[in-house]
């Protein structure tokens, strides 16, 4: 009869959808070994449960070796489109603050409390005033400005009545006891003087940046605009170029990964796994299911 026919190809692909179904299960479950009169039940725990530790280590390998990788980091970070997307993003920015009337210091508390804006530029005025300071208050600052300073005599009294006088021929002669002695003070003075002095002008200039109003730090800047994205999108290059491979030789990716994987049970892998490849494993599904129905078309013909 006509149902003769039907019934080797539909029970091939009932038998083929059911064999791969419960194959793939039986890749997870059952998550834990089973045991039966304290024999442990063959194919128990699944085969990914099993091998949770060993797939661990290799999925760790290949995110280490093929996808972490300096060359592939680099050609990512260094693509030509991620360039374009940091000089849209600069831009985006800059286009943005010329309407911002806010002040540097009220665009930074969105994102930083009062305290830590007040903490950051104490530091950054006590740093910056330890470094100019020491620069200026030293022998060789002291001795130059006494150098110009007895030079500028010398000239205002050889231009002057003195220089009729023959008086500046006189200072000329004492100038080298001069500019010792000028030297001398003008050091002291630096020293007593100069760290408050250079103190305040830092903390003014501080004040005044905070102070100042974003739109008019940005606004009829285009020149400068574009020295500073290009200096960023430079500072950007090199510190991938150069900090990169030692960012990831510190990062132990293969640990990291692993150690992840390792920390996760077996049905938060298992969720993990079917997330990125449901599709995949039930089209697998369903081509057993094919092939069994074209293997019992097959025997069909045959038997025929």
């Amino acid at each position: 009869m006509w149902f003769t026919y039907i019934i080797p190809p539909v029970v091939g692909a009932v038998i083929g959808y059911f064999t791969n179904e419960i194959a793939i299960r039986m890749l997870f479950r059952p998550h834990y070994p089973k045991y039966l009169f304290g024999w442990r039940i063959p194919f128990t725990p699944g085969l990914i449960p099993k091998e949770k530790s060993r797939i661990a280590s290799s999925v760790a390998e290949a995110v280490a070796v093929n996808l972490m990788n300096k060359e592939t980091m680099e050609k990512n970070l260094l693509s030509d489109e991620m360039i374009s997307k940091i000089d849209t993003g600069i831009q985006s920015f800059i286009d943005k603050q010329k309407d911002n009337e806010e002040t540097l210091k009220q665009y930074i508390s969105h994102y930083f409390t009062e305290i830590q804006v007040d903490e950051v530029s104490s530091r950054a005025v006590q740093g910056f005033s330890k470094q100019i300071s020491a620069q200026v208050v030293n022998v060789e600052v002291a001795n130059h400005i006494a150098t110009k300073v007895v030079e500028y005599v010398i000239e205002r009294l050889d231009h002057g009545v003195w220089g009729l006088i023959g008086a500046d021929k006189l200072v000329g002669c004492m100038s080298d006891s001069l500019e010792k002695k000028l030297t001398k003070h003008v050091s002291m003075v630096l020293q007593e003087n100069g760290p408050e002095i250079i103190d305040n002008i830092v903390k003014k200039q501080s004040e005044a940046i905070l102070n100042k109003r974003m739109c008019d730090m940005f606004s009829n800047k285009e020149e400068e605009a574009l020295r500073a994205k290009a200096l960023i999108i430079s500072a950007y290059r090199s510190i991938i170029s150069d900090y990169l491979p030692r960012l990831l030789d510190t990062i132990d990716i293969h640990n990291i990964v692993e150690g992840r994987l390792n920390d996760m049970n077996v049905e938060e892998m298992e969720t993990l796994i079917l997330q990125v490849m449901k599709k995949e494993l039930r089209a697998i599904v369903w081509l057993g299911a094919l092939l069994g129905g074209v293997l019992g078309l097959i025997n069909l013909f045959v038997m025929i």
